[in-house]
C-alpha cells in the first residue's frame, strides 16, 4: 500500500510471477513474424501471448509474456493502427483473439493492451486489408460463421459484412488483393459462385504481383487457379502433410509450402 499526504489511501497492485525450474506449458496455436524480422509473437492453448526478440543467428529471447486470454489464442495478426492527426503510428501492433470470441488489440512496443472487444463470433483467420482505393483499413475475419466481418483495426468495430446469397457456409479460408481491370483481363462479376474440387482448403493466396494466379492449399495438395474463371492451372500432390498459412510464392513461377512436421518444399511452376 501506498498512502499519500493527504491521508488518502491508493492500492498499488504489482503483479509477481514465480516460475519453477521447468519453463511454462506453450503449446503454440498461432504465431507472426512482426516486420524487419525483429519479433516473433506466439499464442498457445493456455491462453498466453509470448513477444520474442529475434537475435543473431534467429536465436529468440522471450521479451513480454502477457496473461491475457482464458482460452486458446487461435488467432494472431499484424495490423498498423493510425493517430487521431491522421499519422501513423509507428509502435507495432498485432491483434489476437481467442475460442471465446474474445479480441485484443495489443501495442506491442508499450507491451500494453490498448481495447477489448468480446464477441459473439469466433474467428479462424483475420487478415489485415488496406484498399488502394480507400484510406480506410480493414480486418476481414471468417470463422465459425457464415460471413466475412469486416473491422475496423483500431477499435474492433463493425464496419460491414459480406454475405454469400447462394450457400452460405463456415468458410476454411480467404484471400483479398487490390488489382486493376488491366490486371484482372477486365473480369465482369456475373455469377457470385462457383465450385471447384479442392475440398479442406485451409489456405489460399494471390500472387502480390500477378493477382489472377490463385494459390489453393489443402492437407494432400495444393493448386493453381485463374482467379478470373476459376480454371485448374497446376495441381501437386505434396510429400508429407501440408499446413494451412504457410504457403508463400517466392517468385512469379515459384511457390513454397511447409508441411505439418516443419519441413518447407520449392515448387518450380511450369512455363505459361
Amino acid at each position: 500500500m501506498l498512502s499519500s499526504t493527504n491521508s488518502d489511501t491508493f492500492k498499488c497492485i504489482v503483479p509477481v510471477t514465480l516460475w519453477s525450474k521447468e519453463p511454462p506449458s506453450h503449446c503454440i496455436t498461432s504465431i507472426i513474424l512482426m516486420p524487419e524480422h525483429s519479433s516473433i509473437v506466439t499464442g498457445s492453448r493456455e491462453g498466453h501471448i509470448i513477444v520474442w526478440d529475434v537475435q543473431e543467428q534467429w536465436k529468440l529471447k522471450p521479451e513480454f509474456v502477457y496473461f491475457s486470454h482464458n482460452t486458446s489464442v487461435d488467432v494472431l495478426c499484424e495490423v498498423f493502427v493510425t493517430l487521431p492527426d491522421s499519422t501513423p503510428d509507428l509502435d507495432g501492433h498485432f491483434v489476437s483473439s481467442d475460442a471465446s470470441g474474445k479480441m485484443m488489440l495489443w501495442n506491442m512496443n508499450a507491451a500494453t493492451c490498448k481495447l477489448t472487444r468480446h464477441s459473439q463470433f469466433v474467428h479462424t483467420a483475420i487478415k489485415y486489408y488496406q484498399s488502394t482505393s480507400s484510406s480506410t483499413p480493414m480486418l476481414l475475419c471468417c470463422g465459425r460463421y457464415p460471413d466475412i466481418l469486416v473491422l475496423n483495426p483500431a477499435t474492433l468495430d463493425s464496419l460491414f459484412t459480406l454475405s454469400s446469397r447462394r450457400k452460405p457456409q463456415w468458410m476454411s479460408a480467404f484471400s483479398a488483393c487490390s488489382a486493376t481491370k488491366a490486371a484482372m483481363g477486365g473480369v465482369k462479376l456475373e455469377d457470385e459462385s462457383k465450385t471447384v474440387r479442392c475440398m479442406s482448403t485451409q489456405a489460399m493466396a494471390c500472387h502480390p504481383d500477378n493477382p489472377r494466379t490463385l494459390l489453393l492449399v489443402t492437407p494432400k495438395f495444393w493448386q493453381i487457379y485463374d482467379a478470373v474463371d476459376m480454371c485448374l492451372l497446376v495441381s501437386q500432390e505434396a510429400p508429407r502433410a501440408l499446413a494451412g498459412s504457410r504457403e508463400i510464392f517466392l517468385a512469379i513461377n515459384r511457390v513454397l509450402v511447409g508441411t505439418t512436421d516443419g519441413e518447407a518444399y520449392v515448387y518450380q511452376l511450369p512455363a505459361g
